[in-house]
């Protein structure tokens, strides 16, 4: 037996009767739900089924004003993620070299994190002296921090987790 979709003569809005809006909803409806069930046939089925793919978002104009600003909520400032941290050990570094005249305007806080099967946080205080000339000198971290927040043993811990434990 051959099945043939009917086809739905072309109804003018304007002969549009409350019956026939609802049935062309009502047409409507089945025709969607007819496609979900065969989409979920044909996954029963294992075969494959008709992706299900999202519009794109870039040309809606809800998300965009017209002035260049999206109705998404502005973001909260940075916090600082050391200021809560325990500092188990704090050291103040000198500068090298202070010239003459130097007066010393505090310090510098740079907590670098390190782990030795305990937490210990150390706290870096770089001494600061402003110069006559106006400039500022301070202390230097030690070599193996520059520009690093967490220490040779953590970092030596993460590695070896990583390549040697898979974790």
């Amino acid at each position: 037996m051959s099945r043939i979709k009917p086809e739905l003569p072309e109804i003018k809005v304007e002969e549009h009767s409350p019956l026939i809006k609802v049935m062309l909803e009502l047409i409507a409806y089945q025709q969607f739900e007819i496609e979900i069930l065969q989409q979920e046939i044909l996954k029963l089925k294992g075969e494959t089924t008709k992706p299900d793919v999202k519009p794109s978002k870039m040309d809606d104009d809800s998300t965009n004003n017209g002035n260049g600003s999206s109705d998404k909520k502005p973001k909260k400032p940075r916090r600082k993620k050391t200021k809560k941290l325990k500092i188990h050990h704090s050291r103040n570094i000198q500068p090298e070299h202070i010239p003459e005249g130097s007066v010393f305007k505090g310090y510098k806080p740079v907590v670098v994190q390190d782990i030795i099967f305990q937490v210990s946080n150390t706290c870096y205080r770089l001494a600061q002296y402003q110069t006559p000339d106006g400039s500022y000198v301070s202390g230097q971290l030690p070599t193996e921090l520059q520009g690093k927040h967490f220490d040779r043993t953590l970092i030596a811990y993460i590695l070896h987790q990583y390549h040697h434990q898979h974790v």
